[in-house]
């Protein structure tokens, strides 16, 4: 409603504007200009009548070939176009730089709850046809109309139309063919704004780029030139009887059609009818028509190119508007139809988005499977691999889907074994099929959608109700997973583990992050407040300490999950149910410790909110940044820590904040691309914890 009154207001002031300059253009007429309309006699008044009614069938024309692309997108009622449409010309007639186009966008994009980019990206590549025809014709003029002396004008006005004609192609290729600077250039200016305007508007662009990529298939453009040329006969037409009636000479009827449409070209506004006369009248003198056909003619024709737009889009404006389809699709549906707005999706696209813009090759890879139809994105999960994991729409069923880059599918191909291997145990994610292409490794795997994330359970149940799970969940994985084997070199293997999952993590991360390679320079870290020896000086005092070596070489070789933090769990809210997502096979230690580290990752170190800060600063020695938990995951690691505490040996049980610390090394080297700012919290999580295990020695 408020857009209505908006416009309404805007139409009124221009069109008084508009008005004024229209009147004080006609009273400066002399009565030997009135009477050049005499020229029209009844014959000629049908030929203008003619006229009117082949200019609004070119429009109809128009508005249906517009349908033809919209209808890629999602069926649609040719009306809602239409009215679209006509308020969009009315507008253009109105305002300067055809503004219109993007009121024409609005109203269409509102009628048929089609994204209002898309739209526009639609309309733009309807300009670029008629610009096209227009200069193919106009070029004609030069050639065969004008002699040599006389190219001025023409060069002028075509120039202009030539530019427009190339910035449009230019913009539409860069669009359709995701142009890697355009991209950068909407992620950094994007940036600038809070969350919710900043993924409405990067929305708004990706939805412009798959519109363009979704509507312009070559199965439909054949049909789409042919209405095109249909609206050109019918409006070139129109302009011709015009001039027939004046002058009914050919080549002028010709020349003066021709003369039209590039006068009509020009983004003027407002002042519509003075700027067009003036440019049509250069353009017709240099075909030597005299000054009263020319007078004639440009009122005439500008009456037939504007007025039944003016009067038919004044009318939509007006009437109020019908609501045409009351049903809203769900979430989901208008997911898997991303361009559709029945409901704003802005929020749950705001992670692919981000990563997209970015230039992330992944990302482009996935959008453009989604654009060749081989699936559909419906929502992407935060995660913190090489691998994106998405819930995805594919050969009519709702898939969870996991994709990387060829250089990555090791670790995701050994993933789908471990899955594959145990698809007969009740609480693996079950694996679909795994698809190889040579831009990307993808796995499918089903879809539980009366599941939810544990960390949602944990907070909307009972810490009774969680613990229960998290035990059925150890319990499962000491009658199902863990099969230990006593193996012979674990000191061998434990220095390899911390050379290169502790050290080598760490020192690979410093060579990317300035922020680390400061922080690892110090002696000493106070962190949140709290002062601690530095990784390399912790490192080393727990290499030095027997004990606490014999402790954490204390560990069997046995299958493991070795992901098994909160983020990897769904549960079932109603019966209790659980699944296992996301195995690692990537521990060098393969014992069930690894996996008691992951539980204490989440439960004791609060991963989960830990990757949701921005930012933590390093100042000197100083690393601050905001540190939370909830009371929820305080009392179940309580639960947790008594448990393990009691059922496994002392030395195993001391090893897991040992094993903890260690994640957050290994994770180190994806943090420090996933969010450069907020790494350095993670590092200090890391030293903390290596401070925390070593205590445990020193205090007996």
């Amino acid at each position: 409603m408020k857009t209505r009154i908006t416009l309404i207001t805007l139409l009124v002031i221009s069109l008084i504007f508009g008005g004024i300059s229209s009147f004080h253009f006609i009273s400066k007429l002399d009565n030997m200009d009135i009477r050049l309309f005499s020229a029209v006699n009844s014959t000629g008044i049908v030929l203008v009548v003619a006229g009117i009614l082949l200019q609004i069938i070119g429009h109809v024309i128009r508005a249906k070939k517009h349908a033809l692309l919209l209808e890629q997108i999602r069926p649609i009622r040719f009306m809602e176009v239409f009215k679209g449409q006509m308020i969009g010309f009315l507008f253009n007639a109105s305002l300067p730089l055809r503004l219109g186009e993007i009121i024409r966008a609005h109203y269409i994009g509102k009628g048929v709850k089609i994204s209002r980019s898309a739209v526009f990206g639609t309309i733009l590549f309807e300009r670029i046809v008629d610009l096209v025809v227009v200069m193919s014709f106009a070029l004609l003029v030069p050639l065969f109309f004008l002699p040599k002396t006389s190219l001025e004008p023409f060069l002028l006005v075509i120039g202009n139309a030539l530019l427009s004609l190339a910035l449009l192609v230019v913009a539409v290729w860069s669009i359709r063919s995701q142009y890697p600077r355009l991209l950068r250039l909407i992620y950094h200016s994007t940036a600038l704004f809070n969350q919710k305007i900043k993924n409405r508007l990067r929305l708004m662009s990706w939805s412009l780029i798959y519109g363009l990529k979704t509507v312009l298939n070559y199965h439909i453009l054949p049909r789409y030139l042919y209405l095109s040329v249909a609206m050109w006969l019918c409006y070139g037409l129109s302009i011709a009887l015009i001039a027939g009636a004046l002058q009914p000479h050919l080549m002028s009827i010709a020349s003066s059609t021709i003369s039209s449409y590039l006068s009509i070209s020009t983004p003027i506004g407002p002042t519509y009818l003075v700027s067009y006369r003036a440019i049509l009248a250069g353009l017709l003198q240099t075909l030597g028509e005299n000054g009263t056909y020319i007078l004639s003619f440009s009122i005439l024709s500008w009456l037939i190119l504007v007025v039944p737009s003016i009067i038919l889009g004044t009318y939509y404006v007006i009437r109020r508007q019908s609501i045409t389809n009351n049903s809203r699709l769900s979430r989901v549906e208008v997911m898997k139809n991303k361009l559709y707005r029945d409901v704003d999706i802005s929020g749950e696209f705001g992670s692919f988005l981000d990563t997209y813009f970015k230039g992330v090759e992944l990302n482009r890879i996935l959008n453009n499977h989604e654009m060749a139809k081989e699936f559909t994105v419906v929502k992407t999960f935060k995660g913190g691999s090489n691998a994106l994991t998405l819930l995805a729409w594919q050969n009519d069923k709702m898939v969870v889907k996991k994709i990387t880059l060829p250089q990555f599918a090791d670790k995701l191909s050994a993933q789908y074994q471990w899955l594959h291997q145990r698809h007969h145990l009740e609480h693996t994610a079950k694996v679909l099929e795994e698809e190889k292409n040579s831009d990307s490794y993808a796995i499918n795997l089903t879809y539980h959608d009366d599941y939810i994330t544990f960390f949602d359970f944990v907070h909307s149940s009972s810490v009774l109700s969680s613990w229960r799970v998290l035990r059925n969940i150890l319990d499962f994985m000491n009658s199902e997973i863990y099969k230990p084997t006593i193996i012979n070199d674990q000191q061998h293997k434990l220095d390899e583990y911390i050379e290169n999952k502790v050290i080598g993590k760490v020192r690979d991360a410093a060579n990317t992050s300035t922020t680390i390679s400061r922080a690892l320079e110090e002696e000493r870290l106070i962190v949140n407040g709290r002062k601690l020896m530095n990784f390399n000086e912790v490192i080393k005092k727990i290499q030095q300490n027997k004990t606490a070596m014999s402790d954490v070489a204390n560990f069997n070789e046995s299958p493991i999950h070795g992901d098994l933090t909160v983020d990897n769990i769904i549960v079932n809210p109603v019966n209790k149910d659980f699944v296992l997502l996301d195995p690692n096979n990537e521990n060098a230690i393969s014992d069930a410790v690894t996996d008691y580290g992951k539980m204490f990752q989440s439960l004791h170190s609060g991963y989960e909110f830990l990757v949701l800060i921005k930012s933590a600063e390093l100042t000197g020695n100083k690393i601050v940044f905001e540190e939370k938990t909830s009371m929820q995951y305080n009392n179940l690691y309580k639960r947790l820590s008594t448990y393990l505490s009691n059922e496994l040996p002392t030395d195993q049980y001391r090893a897991i904040l040992f094993h903890e610390a260690v994640h957050y090394c290994r994770m180190l080297t994806y943090r420090v691309h996933i969010n450069p700012q907020s790494a350095i919290a993670f590092y200090a999580i890391a030293v903390r914890l290596f401070n925390d295990f070593i205590e445990q020695y020193e205090k007996h």
